[in-house]
């Protein structure tokens, strides 16, 4: 998937809290981050450039009302998330913080381009911000997936 995001000109920031296989991208590719401390940077810095990005976007000559990036000849980026749960219980305090970033993106990055790739083993509702989940226009299983009714 990465690699085919890069192939399409999207412009990617990984993000791998237990500094696993997406970590290692660090030695051929930037904006591939492991730091706790570092990746909710680069989640405010990505939140921000998308807001930024909304206004460039109404700015540019061919923009028209409820066009999008893509319209105006924008590439989009993607916040890549390996182990978003670990990502989340590492953040302690500043939990609800981050919630509310990532809920505006998963909200409002669409229209600019902005877009939020999170893999994890269990997405337990107590993971997303109210209503997050449901901006995901995606959703794999891979693995044994269990029955209905079965543990």
């Amino acid at each position: 998937l990465i690699e085919a995001l890069l192939k399409s000109g999207a412009v990617l920031t990984v993000l791998d809290p237990k500094r696993a296989d997406l970590s290692d991208l660090a030695a051929v590719m930037p904006n591939v981050y492991y730091d706790v401390d570092d990746m909710i940077r680069e989640l405010n810095i990505f939140y921000e450039e998308m807001l930024d990005r909304t206004e460039v976007i109404k700015q540019m000559p061919d923009y028209q009302t409820g066009v999008n990036y893509a319209y105006v000849g924008l590439e989009p980026h993607f916040l890549i998330f390996d182990e978003y749960v670990a990502f989340m219980e590492m953040v302690g305090r500043k939990r609800e913080e981050v919630l509310a970033v990532m809920r505006k993106i998963a909200m409002l990055g669409r229209q600019a381009g902005y877009f939020l790739i999170l893999a994890c083993q269990r997405p337990d509702a107590k993971y997303f911000a109210d209503g997050m989940r449901d901006q995901f226009n995606l959703r794999l299983r891979w693995g044994k997936i269990p029955r209905w009714g079965t543990v």
